[in-house]
């Protein structure tokens, strides 16, 4: 029988619960990460110019919410006062081969 709306929700894993497999693999990816970052900075510190900066600012988006402009017109008294946002999404940086393949 179909769920419907407004029937009691029975079983299942709780609201915002992760399955075992994400929360397993989340956990070994970490641990992988956490065991080899030494060996991440010795190699990273060996890249140079616009390897090393695109690379870099791959990695800051796992740190540093991506930022979006808004567009929004408000106005509080018609004739008078006007008030401007745009949205617009950033784009990611593309890298040399990327520019290559749309040529």
């Amino acid at each position: 029988m179909p769920f419907k709306k407004g029937q009691e929700k029975k079983g299942g894993r709780s609201k915002g619960t992760q399955n075992k497999i994400s929360k397993e693999l989340k956990e070994n990816i970490e641990t992988f990460l956490e065991s080899n970052f030494q060996d991440f900075i010795e190699t990273f510190s060996e890249l140079e110019g616009e390897t090393k900066v695109r690379h870099y600012l791959k990695l800051i988006e796992f740190v540093v919410p991506k930022k979006k402009e808004l567009k929004q017109e408000i106005t509080a008294f018609p004739d008078s006062v006007s008030f401007s946002f745009e949205k617009y999404n950033v784009k990611p940086i593309e890298s040399e081969s990327d520019a290559e393949n749309q040529d």
